[in-house]
């Protein structure tokens, strides 16, 4: 039997193929902890990337139900094929929530075990990789501008009559 291997993708195609199957709107049906039985029925904004399966299955709360977008993350290069991820950005929301009730650029460090050492090359590297990542969150800042400008009403999604018990 003659084995076929599967066609190579770079891993910008592959984030692309992976971003048409999650950009169409998805709507799901969250268990509510709140109440017993509970149910609310939401739509997902077109830069949410999250499945929402834990919050079907398991339930949340209202107020910590949330948005996640695509993560972007700053990742130097250390050489040998190593790598370690320094910086994350992701637009999240939490639409029912106290706080980030509009999406926000949400930003932390990942603070990694290695220690690196970089040749000049090393440093030339880790150049570039910035200038790639800065064009990353330029992106991410005109997709955050839409997702608020897309925002309902500037603070929440009309959920009126989506409850169920």
């Amino acid at each position: 039997m003659m084995r076929v291997d599967a066609p190579q993708v770079s891993e910008a195609e592959a984030l692309d193929a992976y971003r048409k199957v999650y950009d169409a709107q998805r709507t799901h049906t969250i268990r509510l902890l709140d109440a017993p039985g509970a149910t609310l029925t939401v739509v997902c904004p077109e830069w949410c990337a999250g499945d929402h399966r834990e919050d079907e299955t398991h339930g949340t709360y209202l107020v910590d139900f949330a948005h996640r977008g695509y993560e972007e993350a700053l990742h130097v290069d250390l050489g040998d094929g190593a790598t370690e991820d320094v910086l994350l950005c992701e637009i999240t929301q939490y639409p029912f929530g106290r706080d980030l009730c509009q999406p926000v650029a949400l930003l932390w460090p990942s603070l990694g075990l290695t220690e690196g050492h970089l040749t000049p090359d090393g440093v030339y590297a880790l150049a570039r990789q910035l200038r790639t990542y800065a064009d990353a969150l330029d992106e991410l800042g005109v997709e955050l501008d839409d997702a608020r400008r897309n925002d309902a009403d500037g603070r929440r999604y009309d959920h009126e009559g989506r409850w169920t018990r």
